[in-house]
């Protein structure tokens, strides 16, 4: 979503039923959640400057299989923590644009991300979730 589109549809919000279903769309994939999250994190510590894809590949980590070379045509994967790679990010933002969460401003030559109010509005009903979880355990 550019920010012409996001200007024109800035007011419209998520239903509750609608908002559920994200919060399981986004729960199933863990590298989703974290780039989301930063750029909820981001944005809140700075709301003129926005979060390139460059800033995600170098903040964000995750768990993901590494080929390691065992032999002279044998290799295994590993688990590694380590960045997302760079095609996955951009991926990941696309999918997170299509589903209203963010928008992008372009400055050539970067594009720079943001929250909607939509994207707002499922961040704070995750950490409401998470609250409640915490509350739950004690």
């Amino acid at each position: 979503m550019d920010h012409t589109l996001h200007e024109l549809h800035k007011h419209v919000k998520f239903s509750d039923e609608v908002l559920e279903m994200f919060i399981d769309i986004i729960g199933q994939d863990p590298g989703l959640l974290k780039v989301f999250q930063y750029i909820a994190i981001e944005e809140q510590k700075n709301k003129e400057r926005g979060v390139s894809i460059s800033h995600i590949i170098e903040n964000v980590k995750v768990e993901r299989l590494v080929r390691k070379n065992v032999g002279k045509n044998k290799y295994v994967y590993e688990e590694v923590f380590t960045n997302i790679e760079r095609k996955n990010v951009e991926k990941m933002v696309d999918k997170l644009m299509f589903m209203s969460l963010i928008y992008h401003e372009a400055i050539k030559p970067y594009k720079f991300l943001f929250l909607t109010n939509r994207g707002k509005q499922l961040i704070a009903k995750l950490v409401e979730n998470k609250s409640k979880n915490k509350e739950l355990r004690k």
